[in-house]
């Protein structure tokens, strides 16, 4: 039926004459008579000449030629039976009944509008089996609310926590486990065990796995999500091969109905000053009245100029400009009994180990493996050939040069859920970079006195 196509094509058959298709036929209807020889030919083709017909037929782009079989002859190839034959007339249709499949239902029904809720309703919704979207901007207690109501819950049911990051599950606590795992664990495992599923930093989590978690919620599950819609948004997400709209989970009926429609939105500071909180929530980010990039930028740094203080974290867009700044900033810093441990050579780029020098009470943060990526830890003691966290994990050289990291310097990329204590200070130079970047760089800070943008 291949090779009967490529005749077709070939000869310039219309579309509209393709009548009706069999297993073994193709039944040509309404053509020009002038197309009649062209079947005849046709007809007449052998086995022997169908390894020949792409060669007949088509011609190869100027500079190319077909690949050679090398010899090797198809089955059949110095057959002389005709592979097909022309019947001019008594040609039928497919026989029986056929009808286009459908399944009649009722139309779906609207899905209206979320109820805004106050913290109470909110409590008494989820307390009585409903779900709840709690958002807010950065510093405004969502993780505090979180953890109440969970410690609520699990009173009556069982609950799970999942969140997209190593730094949110640290920040939830309470058991909590990375979206990522508990997917794999249990939804595609089989093994889903909880009443009630609590998401946090939802806006970080991609299509892929908002797949998975659907399929939980028809076996009933209760969902509690939390997050901002202004941070960041999953990286380069995509859905069988196409880009997915910034904005589409949060304008979602799928998100809507997980949540029973009930919204809870926090606005009141509970971490940073008033001037600091006041600036990043008035960048609107993420909403159609969101300030111009370069305006937003020059106020920035009109607000929070750069001094001539040395910076507890300094926050940049590319790895290359973070392996800089914390190889200067560790010379500066380190004492006289600090170790210097020498990283392997770096083979691509991104995030790669880097030679540093260590002592005990230094800050470090994890990049994975043994350490949790994007966490803190305190180095403990070092001696010879490993280094002790003040958490009793012991690390060889190679292995604490692999999974952590020196942290004067730190990617926006990395810094959503934490909490910057000290001055943070914000390389904004970069042609990548957005009015994300620069919400989500200066909301870690916890005083707008402690903020200087660069």
């Amino acid at each position: 039926m291949a090779e009967m196509a490529l005749f077709v094509r070939s000869h310039g058959f219309p579309g509209r004459a393709i009548k009706d298709l069999k297993t073994d036929a193709v039944i040509l209807q309404g053509f020009a008579r002038k197309h009649l020889q062209a079947l005849r030919d046709i007809a007449d083709v052998t086995f022997a000449e169908l390894p020949l017909l792409r060669r007949k037929y088509h011609k190869a782009p100027a500079g190319q030629t077909f690949l050679d079989d090398s010899g090797v002859l198809p089955t059949g190839r110095q057959c002389d039976a005709r592979v097909s034959r022309l019947a001019e007339e008594g040609a039928t249709a497919l026989q029986g009944h056929w009808t286009t499949p459908a399944l009649v239902c009722e139309p779906p029904a609207p899905r209206g509008e979320w109820r805004e809720l106050t913290q109470e309703q909110a409590e008494a919704a989820v307390l009585s089996g409903e779900g709840l979207l709690v958002q807010g901007a950065p510093g405004v207690g969502k993780t505090y609310f979180l953890r109440a109501l969970i410690e609520k819950l699990r009173q009556t049911t069982k609950v799970e926590v999942v969140a997209k990051t190593h730094v949110a599950v640290q920040n939830v606590g309470l058991g909590a486990t990375t979206c990522d795992h508990w997917v794999r664990k249990c939804v595609r495992a089989g093994a889903v065990r909880c009443n009630a599923l609590v998401c946090e930093e939802l806006s970080m989590i991609d299509v892929q796995l908002w797949a998975d978690l659907a399929l939980v919620r028809f076996k009933g599950v209760q969902f509690i999500c939390a997050g901002d819609f202004a941070q960041y948004q999953p990286v380069c997400e995509a859905w069988a091969g196409c880009p997915v709209a910034e904005g589409s989970l949060q304008s979602s009926a799928m998100l809507q109905e997980m949540c029973g429609s009930n919204r809870l939105t926090l606005t009141e500071n509970r971490r940073s000053d008033a001037r600091l909180f006041a600036f990043y929530t008035g960048l609107l980010c993420g909403t159609p009245c969101a300030r111009g990039l370069q305006e937003a930028l020059a106020d920035a740094r009109a607000q929070f100029p750069v001094t001539e203080r040395r910076a507890d974290y300094t926050i940049v867009m590319s790895h290359r400009r973070r392996v800089q700044l914390n190889a200067s900033e560790v010379k500066r810093r380190k004492p006289e009994e600090a170790v210097y441990i020498r990283a392997p050579t770096a083979t691509v780029g991104g995030n790669q180990a880097q030679s540093m020098w260590v002592w005990p009470g230094q800050q470090l943060v994890g990049a994975g493996a043994k350490c949790a990526k994007g966490l803190f830890f305190e180095v403990g003691a070092v001696t010879e050939d490993r280094v002790t966290l003040s958490g009793g994990e012991k690390l060889t050289f190679a292995e604490a040069v692999q999974c952590l990291r020196l942290p004067y310097a730190l990617t926006f990329a990395s810094v959503q859920s934490l909490t910057l204590p000290g001055v943070v200070r914000l390389d904004c130079g970069s042609s990548h970079l957005t009015l994300r970047h620069i919400y989500v760089g200066i909301s870690r800070a916890t005083a707008a006195d402690l903020v200087e943008v660069l």
